[in-house]
């Protein structure tokens, strides 16, 4: 069926470079936006400094709220194909490649599901996997019940078949779902990181003191830590840095903050890094780039 729709966007890119770029795109949270785009451009400028080509784009509202559910990750892979097809329009001056090899996905709160979606989650109206996305950093994302994920058990539930690489981060103010929920759920957003599987990797970072919104743009520190980490998970994912991985989760470290990672017992690079230890002060990593 042929779908029309405008999907606006925003480039971010490193000044000169030359070469192949991995690329980042980022979806913004709520339930449609003609300006989307434009959200959270701290993020994108941030991973551009350091080799990414960044594409922030914006989802137009829906008629309705399961057909927002569809067509957020359609909308990403619509971008995907113009840009394999390289036929969206990209700024004059940007010297490098896009290396449609190497793409990541990352979003806050709606942008977390679009995140899951393209990244392989299932949910109860469909599955949206792309399989040109290889990691994928979903905020605020969403537990049983949140845009149709559910939960029937270990064996069961709309993670069990994540494949790549995943980096969740949460709120600790709101990690245990939205106010007011009569079926609340203790830890309701770590399910996306607790349900899916070890292998490749998973990563997670519980902020202290950040609730939903101030995940989504709110004040440093955390912006800060969160730019940073989701900058180290796409240099070692997409970049194949490696020997940077004992790192994701722990530049800027604000004292508090729940870090846990689960990966394939036989990466030798994560066996070498030091264990994690939850809710501990943390000291400022070297922020290499």
């Amino acid at each position: 069926m042929r779908r029309t729709r405008t999907i606006a966007y925003r480039v971010y890119y490193p000044a000169g470079w030359r070469g192949p770029l991995p690329v980042v795109l980022f979806s913004h949270g709520g339930d449609g936006s003609t300006n989307g785009h434009t959200q959270l451009g701290h993020f994108g400028t941030e991973w551009a400094s350091t080799g990414f080509l960044a594409v922030h784009l914006n989802h137009l509202p829906s008629a309705t709220i399961s057909q927002h559910d569809a067509d957020r990750p359609v909308d990403v892979t619509a971008i995907l194909d113009r840009l394999e097809a390289r036929s969206l329009p990209l700024p004059a001056d940007l010297a490098g490649t896009p290396d449609l090899t190497r793409i990541a996905h990352a979003g806050d709160s709606w942008g977390a599901y679009t995140a899951h979606a393209v990244g392989g989650a299932r949910f109860t109206h469909g599955q949206y996997r792309d399989s040109r996305v290889k990691a994928i950093l979903p905020i605020s994302p969403q537990g049983p019940g949140g845009f149709g994920a559910f939960d029937n058990g270990p064996a069961d539930n709309s993670w069990r078949e994540l494949s790549i690489p995943s980096f969740v981060l949460v709120g600790a103010d709101e990690k245990n779902g939205p106010l007011g929920d009569p079926q609340q759920l203790t830890d309701w957003r770590l399910y996306p990181y607790e349900r899916a599987p070890a292998a490749p990797a998973r990563f997670l970072a519980v902020l202290p003191g950040q609730g939903h919104g101030a995940m989504a743009g709110g004040a440093e520190p955390a912006q800060r830590y969160l730019r940073l980490n989701i900058r180290r998970f796409l240099q070692v994912f997409l970049q194949g840095r490696e020997a940077l991985v004992c790192d994701i989760g722990r530049l800027t470290l604000i004292p508090g903050t729940d870090l846990r990672r689960k990966t394939d017992p036989s990466w030798s690079a994560v066996r070498e890094c030091p264990p994690l230890a939850s809710n501990t002060v943390g000291n400022v990593s070297a922020e290499t780039r």
